[in-house]
């Protein structure tokens, strides 16, 4: 179901909640279940910009910590230096 590009666009856009536990559980969905992502595409480039947004101005603590351990294990032994 999360290979799906509808369901993906869907959750990135729950990344932009007014509630946190949304935007924190969207972003868990995507990050942690095997996906793989092109970066240079669109959707791709569009989840790591929410990522990024979340990372740095998001108000809730929460989420900042669920983007950072996002950006980590997405990036986990590859050489992209982000």
């Amino acid at each position: 179901l999360l290979n799906r590009s509808a369901v993906q666009a869907d959750l990135v856009r729950l990344m932009t909640s007014s509630d946190p536990l949304v935007r924190f559980n969207a972003l868990g969905a995507l990050a942690y279940h095997g996906l793989a992502f092109d970066w240079t595409d669109h959707f791709g480039q569009q989840f790591l910009s929410a990522i990024d947004v979340m990372l740095r101005m998001d108000e809730d603590r929460d989420c900042r910590r669920q983007a950072a351990g996002a950006l980590g294990s997405l990036f986990k032994c590859t050489n992209d230096q982000r």
